[in-house]
Order: structure tokens, then C-alpha cells, then sequence
């Protein structure tokens, strides 16, 4: 086993050991909880593979989710989970978690121990995903996360009649998160006063970008996220 999936499957323990808090669950109709869902899980897993697979420095991921907190409660978490995620998205909730368990483990491990280590990235997506402001930053995140998904998903091996249920499970989630960020924006909630339906939930727009991935369709256009 090398490097790389070690601390993956170190990461993965931490996690459903419990030292990461649930935040904001907002069950579905099916009282879903993320750990419990397929697509959710794949969406986790996806996400912290790519974190490692892309040695994400930890300026990129404090500003996605706040600066690490080993004494945070959940209320805290909650608000660190609001800044670039929607809270009780079925979608946004294993997102933030694997940002939480990458960071959680980098600051527990020292991080990588030589700067080389981290891997470059384009100045231009760098620069946004460091930005305060919540369009840019998340539109640069669903940009980040897309691939990571896009790899999860096409590894799976499904039959045809799998790939299209898969796909709707997908859609359903994305569907689920949209509507309680337009809840929330609905109702003038003050976490979320400046962010936008389209793309204010960037885990949304990636696992709907990613699903196509599974069955080889082309991806929907991304005319909205702007």
C-alpha cells in the first residue's frame, strides 16, 4: 500500500470513528443520513481521494472551511460548514467532511513534511479558491471538486440499467441540496444573503457535472454557474 492510500484509509477511520461531528443534518423524506447513502458516500470518498491524490495545501482548504479547530463544537463546525457549503445538503455534508478529515489530519501529522510535496495548481483557480468572496471561491471549488468526482464515479463498475439508476440517485441529491439552499435564500437566511441558486452549491453542480461520467453523456452546460 503506498503513501498516499495510507493516510487515505487513516483519514477514512478518523472520521467514522467519530472524531468529525455531524453538522446540520436535515434528513430527507427517506430519513437519509449521508454515511447511509451510496451516492453520499461515493461523494465522500471521491472528494478525499482527490485532496490526497492532489496534495491540496492547507491555505486552500482553511479557506474553504475555516481555520482548524481542535476544540470546535458543533455549533462552530456548523458555521465553519456554512461558509462554502449548504447546511443539511445531502451532497454539501460529505463534501465538508472530507475537507474536515484531510485538514484535521494534516494538522494532527504535521503536514507534508517538504513543500515539494504540494502539488502546483493553475494561479488563476488558486487565487479563487483563496478568495473571500463566496462566488468566486465556490465556483473555483465546483471546478476543483468536478474531476475528483468525474475519477469516484467512472470507476465503478455498473451494468447500463445500474449507470441510469445511479445517475437519477445523483440528480436526486442535487435536486434535494438546490432546494434547501433556495430555502434558505428564500428566506433571507444572513449565511447565505449574497450567494446564488446556480452556483452557490458547488457540491451540487460537480456531482451533477460528474454523473455523466458514469454513462459517458456529455455534461450539462455550466451557462448558469456565473
Amino acid at each position: 500500500m503506498n503513501r498516499i492510500n495510507r493516510i487515505f484509509c487513516a483519514a477514512c477511520l478518523f472520521v467514522f470513528a467519530g472524531q468529525s461531528a455531524l453538522v446540520g443534518q436535515t434528513e430527507s423524506s427517506e430519513e437519509m443520513k449521508w454515511q447511509e447513502d451510496p451516492v453520499c458516500q461515493s461523494v465522500f470518498h471521491g472528494v478525499l481521494e482527490g485532496l490526497y491524490r492532489d496534495r491540496v495545501d492547507i491555505a486552500i482548504v482553511d479557506s474553504i472551511i475555516g481555520p482548524y479547530d481542535a476544540n470546535a463544537d458543533e455549533e462552530k463546525l456548523k458555521q465553519r460548514l456554512m461558509r462554502s457549503f449548504v447546511d443539511g445538503c445531502p451532497l454539501c455534508e460529505p463534501t465538508f467532511h472530507a475537507f474536515l478529515a484531510y485538514q484535521s489530519h494534516l494538522h494532527i501529522s504535521g503536514g507534508f513534511q517538504f513543500e515539494h510535496e504540494v502539488a502546483a495548481m493553475e494561479d488563476g483557480l488558486r487565487t479563487s479558491l483563496l478568495d473571500d468572496d463566496p462566488q468566486s471561491r465556490l465556483m473555483a471549488l465546483h471546478q476543483l471538486v468536478t474531476p475528483w468526482l468525474q475519477t469516484r464515479f467512472a470507476s465503478a463498475q455498473h451494468s447500463e440499467e445500474e449507470m441510469l439508476a445511479w445517475r437519477a440517485r445523483i440528480q436526486q441529491r442535487v435536486d434535494e441540496g438546490k432546494q434547501m439552499l433556495f430555502a434558505f435564500l428564500n428566506a433571507n437566511d444572513p449565511n447565505y444573503g449574497s450567494w446564488s441558486v446556480y452556483w452557490g452549491c458547488a457540491a451540487c453542480n460537480a456531482a451533477r457535472d460528474s454523473s455523466a461520467s458514469i454513462s459517458g453523456a456529455a455534461p450539462e452546460s455550466h451557462s448558469h454557474d456565473r
